[in-house]
């Protein structure tokens, strides 16, 4: 099933480019397009190879390396591209990762008791994180490459754990593709060449789930401690994070225990911990709409080509599908416009049928081990969805990794269940009309906008 659904991915997706770059061109064709078609071709070559049925083994220390130097390989090709044909000296020039790169820079000459301190005093605790690891880097290779070469290990690690935790739900081979899926994703490897804090939060968020399944699976609950520790670290990057993380613990903990009175308290807790994250997250799109206007935000968004309640629609709809990937967008823009992650989320999008097929079996068969992964990814997409963050890429990284092992969780239960294999075949193909009728609508709007 995993091979000829790749085979058919690999076939349909270079197909679906081909078209929407020849229907470009003149517009959109630019340094970038190889970079995307390449990228996509070779993921998905990678995921076709180890899908075949004639490998039987699948180990931690070849989907390392495999993640570790496709990695670096792509992540090559994006900072030549990037540096010496659109001259950017950052990826996107985003504003975050030059003000946490020059910090750093502002750090060397000082001592790291010194700069803790001037970092605690000086700016929001949200940013700690990333400005200490900025401070403690430049101490050891004052280079931004430094930093993308600490991002792609995180990255290699990140494909492990997810591995790890797959192996817990479903069988080695789908476990291992998922991490392998996630692992070699452009849009992952394009924050990897970048400065942003977003490669090593998602890190983060994938030790603290791991060491929460080796705790309730492998019943070693000392890792409860270090998935406290990591808890307490990601304070001091997205707070409200650490509520989402903690409505799938608690929630696997509260159903476990049904029908007792922790139980109750505990579904107490999930009910506070939701209504506090919405306040908070209430108070940050005020901030970022200015007191509530929202015309700019929907913007920059990219949906603001609508009106009415149909932009919240758009938005909710990106949420639960996307984000969407713009292709080959318009370069009478700028070179900020220049899109690196298109191939990765391309790929991604054909998993949308089989992310819900896993998201429905497990809710259908109250599986308790899959609640931590299933609450975190559901209450991140609708806190995305609320405050309009659906299609900002940055927003929704924390819970993209967790869609990989629900959708091969969701193709084994399809694979497990002995479903007529006329089902089967509805679900495939439902799923790349789909995922077609998206890149064409959407890469119309965007070269057309």
């Amino acid at each position: 099933m995993l091979y000829r659904l790749h085979n058919n991915i690999f076939i349909v997706g270079l197909l679906t480019l081909c078209f929407l770059a020849v229907m470009s061109s003149g517009r959109a064709l630019c340094a970038i397009t190889p970079v995307t078609m390449f990228a996509f071709i070779t993921q998905v070559a990678l995921l076709l190879w180890y899908s075949h049925e004639d490998i039987n083994s699948y180990s931690e220390k070849e989907l390392f390396q495999t993640v570790l130097v496709y990695s670096f390989l792509i992540a090559g090709l994006i900072i030549v591209t990037s540096n010496f044909l659109l001259g950017e000296e950052f990826l996107w020039e985003d504003p975050d990762g030059v003000f946490y790169y020059e910090e750093g820079l502002r750090s060397i000459d000082m001592g790291l008791p010194e700069n803790v301190t001037r970092i605690i005093s000086r700016f929001g605790f949200d940013d700690w994180g990333a400005l200490i690891l900025s401070a403690f880097m430049m101490y050891i290779i004052p280079s931004n490459l430094f930093m993308n070469a600490l991002h792609v290990l995180t990255g290699a690690i990140s494909a492990v754990l997810l591995f790890r935790i797959g192996k817990r739900l479903m069988p080695e081979k789908y476990a291992f593709i998922a991490g392998l899926a996630y692992g070699t994703s452009s849009y992952l490897i394009m924050f990897h060449c970048t400065y942003l804090k977003e490669s090593v939060f998602t890190f983060l968020v994938i030790c603290a789930m791991y060491n929460f399944y080796k705790a309730i699976v492998d019943k070693k609950n000392g890792s409860l401690i270090i998935v406290f520790v990591f808890l307490l670290i990601m304070v001091f990057y997205r707070p409200a994070v650490v509520a989402f993380l903690l409505v799938g613990f608690v929630g696997y903990y509260a159903v476990t225990q049904h029908g007792s009175a922790l139980s109750l308290f505990l579904y107490g807790m999930i009910l506070v911990g939701l209504v506090a994250s919405m306040a908070f997250l209430q108070s940050q799109m005020d901030h970022y709409t200015e007191g509530g206007n929202t015309d700019e935000l929907l913007a920059e968004n990219g949906s603001a080509n609508y009106s009415g309640g149909f932009n919240y629609f758009v938005g909710w709809f990106a949420s639960l599908f996307g984000p969407f990937p713009t292709l080959f967008p318009n370069v009478s823009l700028g070179p900020r416009n220049m899109n690196f992650y298109g191939a990765g989320l391309t790929y991604k999008l054909f998993l949308v049928v089989p992310l819900w097929t896993g998201v429905y079996f497990a809710v259908k068969r109250f599986n308790a081990i899959m609640i931590p992964i299933v609450g975190f990814t559901i209450v991140e997409m609708a806190a995305s969805a609320y405050v309009m963050a659906s299609f900002e890429l940055r927003k929704v990284m924390l819970h993209m990794p967790f869609i990989y092992p629900l959708a091969f969780y969701g193709l084994y239960c399809l694979e497990k269940n002995k479903i007529k294999d006329t089902y089967k075949h509805l679900s495939e193909i439902t799923g790349h009309i789909l995922a077609i009728g998206i890149l064409l609508l959407w890469n119309v709007i965007k070269v057309k906008g």
